[in-house]
């Protein structure tokens, strides 16, 4: 198993031991997100310019990398749960669905009048939810575009990262520059709670553990890792 992170450039890191077992950079600037597909044969990623968008496999000696022709100012990408379909948003405002497989632009969706900064299908790719730099989520029907109304708390910074549960699916958590850790649940378009201050500087990730439903942790640059009973709201 293999650990992705992005940065300066893209480094791979054996999970066993973590060496480093390849450093690379399609992109002429820092890369600003990636994500693996479902097979791990490759990554998309984005760049902090987000002058071009690149799928990069790395299941031979070197990698291979394909550029995806969408729109420039895309900065943030995810896949679909089958990796045939590229998610990407950025400083537009605008959510595009690409089509790996015929090389197509599927979909676009507008709602967010801010930069997109995160974005993420839920678990059968019926829904897209987005964060933006005005603190704001939008979730996406993809198949007839409606977008709902913008999930908002007050005094919210900009959203950094988005996840839906393994296990409960209707529950999505959001970190932002504010040091808040927020739950929503998507089916009521309700917050269940908010961890105001949780940290003392902006967060930059969280991740649900695939196996417990309690749990959540986050990051940030204050240093520290949390973890959350999302069940308790403790």
């Amino acid at each position: 198993m293999r650990l992705a992170t992005a940065g300066n450039d893209i480094k791979l890191w054996d999970s066993s031991d973590y060496s480093l077992q390849d450093a690379f950079n399609p992109h002429a600037s820092d890369v600003a997100c990636v994500d693996w597909s479902r097979d791990g044969s490759s990554l998309a990623s984005s760049s902090k310019s987000g002058e071009k968008l690149f799928c990069t496999r790395i299941d031979g000696a070197t990698p291979t990398y394909r550029e995806v022709p969408v729109a420039e100012g895309q900065t943030c990408v995810a896949y679909n749960s089958l990796s045939r379909y590229l998610l990407s948003g950025g400083r537009s405002g605008v959510v595009h669905i690409y089509d790996l497989k015929t090389s197509e632009l599927k979909k676009r969706y507008e709602g967010h009048k801010s930069e997109v900064t995160c974005l993420q299908f839920n678990h059968n790719d019926l829904y897209v939810a987005a964060g933006a730099s005005s603190g704001a989520i939008i979730l996406f029907n993809v198949v007839t575009g409606v977008a709902s109304a913008p999930l908002t708390s007050p005094n919210t910074q900009a959203v950094r990262r988005l996840q839906y549960s393994h296990i409960k699916r209707s529950l999505l958590a959001c970190v932002s520059d504010d040091g808040a850790t927020s739950l929503w649940d998507v089916n009521a378009r309700q917050q269940l709670h908010r961890f105001a201050g949780s940290h003392h500087a902006p967060v930059t990730d969280l991740c649900f553990s695939s196996v417990n439903d309690r749990l959540l942790i986050s990051s940030g640059l204050d240093s520290r890792v949390l973890l959350y009973d999302v069940i308790d709201k403790k």
